[in-house]
């Protein structure tokens, strides 16, 4: 009788496995390629919006401004030291606006005629750019509200809006 044994031998076997392990680390290796092109291309289209709706309120805020201002004009108890200014280096952008009511109607001091101002502050702290809303106290029915730095927000005086 003949011996007759069925399987794989050792050789076999180990070069299974060696073949195995490269075609696995290949896949990996495209797999990984393909998940960091995804989170890449992702980061890079969200970025791509939220730069798009920053510049997009900015355009607004000048289109509806009446004045761009050098510095602020409405008391801000929470400016900088030196106040705002646009001559300062950490890069101001101060608006001067028309103060509205809820129905979007202009308020007008009615001693002079002309309307009462909001100022919007665009400023930069560290690597984030805010939106520091200053309203005028004088201006009946103003809908605007003073806006506050994250740390020392309320309800009466909400945190500056963070765009990026």
């Amino acid at each position: 009788m003949k011996n007759q044994q069925s399987g794989f031998s050792l050789v076999e076997l180990m070069m299974a496995v060696a073949i195995s392990a490269i075609l696995s680390t290949v896949l990996v290796a495209f797999t990984l390629t393909y998940v960091a092109d995804v989170f890449r291309s992702r980061a890079t289209a969200e970025l791509a919006v939220e730069s798009h709706f920053v510049l997009q309120t900015m355009v607004e805020d000048i289109r509806l401004a009446d004045s761009i201002a050098t510095i602020n004009s409405i008391t801000d108890a929470n400016a900088p030291a030196d106040g705002w200014a646009t001559s300062d280096a950490t890069n101001q952008l101060i608006i001067n606006s028309p103060a509205i009511t809820s129905e979007r109607d202009i308020i007008y001091d009615e001693s002079t005629g002309y309307s009462y101002r909001n100022q919007f502050i665009y400023f930069i702290s560290g690597t984030i750019l805010y939106k520091r809303v200053l309203a005028n106290t004088l201006a009946s029915g103003n809908a605007a509200t003073t806006t506050c730095p994250p740390a020392s927000s309320s309800s009466s005086c909400p945190a500056d809006k963070d765009y990026t």
